[in-house]
This record gives structure tokens, sequence and C-alpha cells, in this order.
């Protein structure tokens, strides 16, 4: 059976899964170059995914070697948005 995309949602479809979403999962690179994935709870405020993240914690040290995350953001109906 092929892979098929989903539909793309729309920019107001976005905005309200966003909105009500709450849980993401949050993936980063280690210094030994092996991935580090997690939950975290995240806002969405005025167009931003805004992420907190205690400056001593993993993820933090992580963005703060290398920019570069994946946020994954779904929920039961299997639909997703990434960043």
């Amino acid at each position: 059976m092929p892979y098929t995309q989903s539909p793309h949602l729309t920019d107001e479809e976005i905005e309200s899964f966003l909105k009500k979403a709450m849980v993401a999962r949050f993936c980063s690179l280690n210094a030994d170059g092996t991935i580090h994935a997690v939950p975290v709870w995240y806002s969405y405020l005025d167009g931003k995914i805004v992420v907190a993240a205690p400056v001593a914690s993993r993820k933090a040290r992580n963005v703060g070697r290398n920019e570069n995350v994946t946020l994954l953001i779904d929920d039961s109906e299997t639909r997703g948005v990434y960043e």
C-alpha cells in the first residue's frame, strides 16, 4: 500500500490546533550525536510556540550547542503539526 500524505491544514486549523494541544515531543541532539526526545508542555502565544526549560536541563544545553530541533505536536486523530 503506498504512503499517502494527509491533507494540509489551513492556517485557521493550525491556529486552532496549536491553541488546544498542550503536550509536544521535543527532540534535540546530544553532544554524542544521539537524539534526546522528551515530552514538553508548551504555549502558543502570538503565533509562536514557546517551550520553557531550565538552563541546566539537557534540552537547554543541547539547544545551546545546536539550535536544530524537532517539535512534534499531534493528537489522537493522527493529525499533527511540525516545526
